[in-house]
């Protein structure tokens, strides 16, 4: 049978027309949001901290609710069922915090042993700590101080409860408690460079956590000089208390402590459906899954022992089933972290059903409480007979608990009295999706496999489309092969249905390296099912670029990623990829010819396509979009015909991530590469002295962000975090805003 054919049992049920059709009158589409998921998921290198932050900051504009009252928040969001000890208010005192700091750590030390010397927080439960010298092992991030469960030994997210974000100066308070109760301005400053820096820092640290526990929220503390302020982040958002003094009202800052150590688990965010798996479990998890990858009958994913990843535990989840009995699932370590700390925030596992001990795949997301479920999509797709989809086991919105945590609460504040202006904020719900064991698109093994997966992922968008479905986000990942070497269509949470009238939302979310170059010239353009088609193509040649051979270079696996870098909250503008979509110099030879051979068809006719004038009055756009996917349809099928595909020809990633920094050296190496001699002699002969200077000062300036790699937060052993981190200035020519105000940006790698 080949690789591009369903399933007999699936050939004989009758799939819904290829008869594409244009979108009714008035419906509408939403542009892509920028976020640091669509723009960091997929990229082929890292982006800087600083980089991160700002986009981070670009995605969050808008999505901070506030000033909330102090006592607001505490009954709101902490409430407990004793009143708050006399002697704790009364005793409570930071006065033993430095006044006017010159450098920022100066007001670390003093505040752990603040903390930790006081009656705030329980006994045995919760300890303050410096984390500022200690990187993260997975996300490289430095949060200034930390409280960590008591007896840690090292920083890792798991073991945070809670960051503290330290701001020298008052004036680097982000948010305007002026604007309270004036809904004409918003409650951020977006005014400044160096604002945005620090907020997408705040958020940085609130994605991490996010991303690495099973949590429906987190609480975190920014302090700005002798001033605070508590944030309680959720995936819908943010909500910022107003701004307080804490050494003249020490008692605020002691009753957040407090309150913190009387909460309850579910209190403080902990989902209440996922638990540590017992050693057994544990023990029985990585048995199954070293035993699928030992066995060489199985489809093998590249990397597959990575899920057993020990800075990851190992957690039984709960998923609804659709008789309404709970069904239990191990998983570790996910296939990739969310970036955003805002969103869907995907986690996709593969688990091991606890009841019949198969290997199953599961994806965690917070789903648009406003659209049907993705249970309800695949639903509707199964009755009209769509082919090429994922087998659902089990699926569900995850079962509320007593604080009604598992629905974003962020959304319902926004009109709150005493707020400032704020975007429209969405709800979101927690939901969980069990199918049948599927991979990334990566894990083909030859490239006609590819060609056949992929042909299968055309074919599902053009049979849903003639039921009314668009996908809307089609990407290597979602594009999927079973364990039987069948091609689905995958992720149909992004899908909207095609109707009359149709109400967009401001934005949406979706993965920018595989966008349409149509929406990516026009945000505003509306999607039709061409987007989906063309999103196909590029999935197809991205995989081609990294994983099989070809004269393509790095700058090939870049452009995926080229778009316009402003403070516009829609992603526009990738030149690159619209370049070799129109400039046929800007080909690739791939070695296996059936690929090349198809790839260059389909290049031939997007690039015709594209440049079709829709406005023409004799243009039809049911016939365009019906004749446009018959025609990709009868180029994939052509290729599948020749007999001449190799075997078992993927490669290993030829372009794996690699960090900006390192990516800029090898273009610099390249170019001095190409000097001649003689020239490079007197260029470096003229610089010597200088690079010599520059050398000995960066030696000197270097930030202990830089100097240090993975070591124990210093003292953790004794529960004392005793080491100050010395701050300098670095070197003129690479300071940052933050660093020119004399204050840090965490030059952390970003995740």
């Amino acid at each position: 049978m080949p690789e591009s054919e369903p399933p007999p049992s699936e050939s004989r049920r009758r799939t819904p027309p290829l008869n594409g059709r244009a979108n009714p009158p008035g419906f509408k589409t939403s542009p892509i949001k920028v976020t640091a998921q669509a723009v960091s998921g997929h990229s082929s290198t890292t982006m800087l901290a600083q980089d991160t932050q700002r986009v981070l900051a670009t995605e969050l504009r808008g999505m901070w609710i506030g000033p909330m009252n102090l006592k607001l928040f505490f009954e709101q969001f902490m409430p407990t069922k004793s009143s708050v000890p006399v002697d704790v208010l009364e005793t409570a005192s930071f006065d033993g915090m430095p006044v006017s700091p010159q450098i920022e750590p100066e007001m670390y030390e003093p505040f752990v042993e603040i903390v930790n010397d006081s009656n705030f927080l329980p006994p045995e439960t919760f300890e303050m700590f410096n984390t500022s010298t200690t990187r993260e092992a997975q996300s490289q991030l430095m949060p200034d101080l930390s409280l960590l469960v008591y007896l840690s030994t090292t920083f890792n997210w798991n073991l945070s409860e809670l960051c503290i974000e330290f701001k020298r100066l008052l004036a680097h308070d982000g948010f305007c408690d002026e604007n309270a109760e004036n809904l004409e301005k918003f409650f951020e400053n977006i005014d400044n460079d160096l604002i945005e820096y620090i907020k997408g820092q705040l958020a940085s640290y609130a994605a991490a956590q996010l991303a690495h526990q099973h949590r429906t929220f987190v609480l975190s503390v920014f302090i700005c000089g002798d001033f605070a302020r508590f944030i309680r982040w959720d995936r819908s958002g943010a909500i910022v208390t107003e701004r307080f003094n804490y050494r003249d009202n020490p008692a605020v800052l002691a009753e957040f402590f407090w309150r913190y150590g009387q909460l309850s688990l579910v209190e403080r965010g902990f989902d209440h459906t996922v638990q540590d798996a017992s050693k057994k479990q544990t023990r029985r998890f990585h048995r199954a899954i070293r035993a699928y990858i030992a066995d060489d009958t199985k489809r093998q994913l590249p990397g597959m022992v990575s899920c057993l990843d020990d800075d990851f535990p190992c957690r039984k989840i709960q998923v609804p089933d659709g008789d309404g009995k709970p069904r239990y699932y191990l998983v570790q370590k996910p296939f990739s972290l969310p970036f955003s700390v805002v969103g869907r925030s995907t986690r996709a596992y593969i688990a091991m059903d606890m009841s019949t001990k198969t290997l199953v795949f599961l994806k965690d997301y917070w789903r648009d409480a406003s659209r049907p479920s993705e249970a309800e999509i695949y639903a509707e797709l199964e009755d009209a007979h769509v082919p090429h989809l994922p087998v659902i086991l089990a699926s569900g919105d995850v079962p509320d608990d007593e604080i009604h945590s598992q629905a974003t609460q962020t959304q319902a504040w926004r009109f709150a009295e005493g707020m400032c202006l704020s975007e429209a904020h969405k709800e979101y719900r927690h939901h969980r999706v069990v199918q049948e064991l599927a991979f990334p698109l990566h894990a083909v093994k030859s490239s006609k496999e590819l060609v056949a997966t992929v042909r299968n992922a055309v074919h599902c968008i053009g049979s849903a489309e003639g039921v009314g479905w668009l996908h809307r986000d089609v990407t290597d990942t979602n594009v999927m092969i079973t364990a039987k070497g069948i091609g689905i269509m995958n992720d149909w949470d992004h899908g909207i249905k095609i109707c009359p009238d149709r109400k967009p939302s401001t934005c949406r979310s979706a993965t920018w390296q595989f966008l349409a170059c149509a929406l990516a010239d026009d945000p505003y353009k509306v999607y039709d099912m061409h987007d989906d088609l063309e999103s196909c193509f590029w999935v197809l040649l991205y995989i081609g670029v990294h994983y099989l051979d070809s004269t393509a270079q790095r700058d090939h696996a870049n452009m995926f990623d080229d778009r316009m870098v402003n403070d516009a909250p829609v992603l526009h503008g990738n030149t690159k990829r619209s370049d070799y979509l129109f400039h046929v110099r800007s080909s690739i030879k791939f070695t296996c010819g059936p690929l090349h051979d198809l790839l260059k068809a389909l290049h031939s006719h997007f690039c015709q396509a594209n440049g079709v004038d829709r406005t023409a009055p004799s243009f039809n756009l049911d016939d365009f979009l019906s004749n446009s996917l018959i025609q990709i349809l009868d180029h994939f099928d052509r290729a599948l015909k020749r007999a001449d595909w190799p075997e078992n020809d993927i490669l290993p990633d030829r372009f794996v991530q690699q960090s900006d920094t390192k990516q800029n050296k090898e273009i610099r190496h390249t170019h001095m590469s190409n000097v001649s001699s003689r020239t490079l002699a007197e260029i470096s002969q003229t610089h010597s002295a200088t690079r010599t200077g520059e050398k000995r000062a960066r030696a000197d300036d270097m930030d202990d962000d830089e100097a240090t790699a993975f070591e124990p937060i210093p003292g953790m052993a004794g529960r004392k975090a005793g080491q100050k981190r010395q701050k300098a200035d670095l070197d003129s020519n690479e300071k940052a805003p933050e660093d020119t105000a004399d204050e840090k940006i965490p030059r952390e790698k970003a995740r």
